[in-house]
């Protein structure tokens, strides 16, 4: 079965039956996460059949690959059935899956969460095409999905919100699916007690020095300034800002890019096609971003975004390696101007 990404949400909120795998995919790991989450949560809480979440990553089955076939294939001696969320790390790996998904249904339920994969990839093409598994996009939200966000999240907190104010929202959100949720509760545990959402409580939890400082980074490195991007990064998280927001900040970013570098190998000029993202940028943007634009190919977006998307899910599974990895790939983003 394979769900498109505007199917995606349909798919979670109500997975068929007779599917007993899912592979979730795509360049945004917070909304792949996060959809993977959600299955997991849906198919244990079934009250015909509960089910206990594990865990596990690539990592975990160098040693025992036969791991998955024992967890999947046999109920538990108290009947309940095991939901293995497998986080594949590195690049994808289809023959830790591929027998257990072109085989017969499992007694146990799978989610595997990756990350881009192109339409000949094997795995992808394995969980499409078995009866009993979906392959399901997980692309970045445009301005209509952040949309739907916010007022789901308002509505669950009986909040409103302006049309102005939604829009000027929408446009201080990003790609990231999970970072974007937390901002919009972040605003509504802040708006609590309150009629409507104002522009000036946006301003209010939003505009903080904090994402000056990330934007600062971004800045630096993006701009092949190693060593000031250094500095910034340092400077950030002494501050106490995360070294993983930072990083979710840069994958959003490299999107972007990534819509610019598209529209001027379309033809138009950088500044033209500056002046043709939506959301529009700040002007004080522009000209960096007309800059990156020349500086960018898209080789080399593409190239940032696989590593920067590793390194996101590197850090949730080990957060001690967080401020490593942010490091890391910042020298290597600023390398590659």
């Amino acid at each position: 079965m394979d769900i498109k990404a505007h199917q995606a949400n349909g798919f979670t909120r109500a997975i068929p039956a007779n599917v007993t795998a899912a592979l979730f995919y795509g360049p945004d790991a917070g909304l792949v996460s996060e959809r993977g989450e959600a299955a997991a949560k849906a198919w244990a809480a079934d009250p015909k059949m509960p089910g206990e979440i594990l865990r596990l990553t690539d990592t975990d089955l160098q040693d025992s690959p036969d791991r998955l076939a024992v967890e999947l294939r046999n109920l538990s001696m108290f009947g309940d059935r095991k939901i293995i969320r497998l986080l594949l790390q590195s690049a994808a790996r289809p023959e830790l899956v591929t027998e257990l998904i072109e085989g017969p249904p499992l007694a146990g339920l799978l989610i595997v969460e990756a990350g881009n994969l192109k339409p000949d990839n094997k795995l992808r093409k394995i969980f499409a095409a078995a009866p009993h598994a979906a392959a399901v996009a997980c692309f970045p939200d445009d301005e209509a999905a952040i949309d739907q966000l916010i007022r789901e999240v308002l509505k669950r907190h009986k909040l409103e919100i302006g049309k102005e104010a939604r829009s000027y929202l929408v446009s201080r959100l990003g790609a990231d699916r999970a970072l974007s949720r937390a901002e919009v509760e972040k605003l509504a545990l802040y708006c609590l007690g309150k009629p409507e959402v104002t522009i000036a409580d946006i301003d209010a939890i939003s505009g903080d020095a904090s994402e000056l400082a990330v934007d600062r980074v971004i800045a630096a490195a993006f701009a092949g300034r190693a060593g000031p991007a250094l500095r910034e990064l340092e400077r950030a998280v002494s501050s106490g800002e995360s070294p993983q927001t930072v990083l979710i900040f840069m994958e959003r970013h490299i999107l972007r890019l990534m819509q610019l570098r598209g529209a001027i190998d379309g033809g138009r000029s950088p500044d033209e096609a500056v002046r043709g993202l939506r959301p529009p940028p700040h002007f004080s943007q522009a000209t960096a971003l007309a800059q990156q634009g020349r500086a960018w190919t898209a080789e080399k977006l593409e190239a940032a975004l696989r590593q920067t998307t590793e390194a996101i899910k590197t850090t949730r599974l080990r957060p001690r390696l967080e401020t490593e990895l942010a490091d890391q790939l910042v020298a290597r983003i600023a390398r590659s101007v």
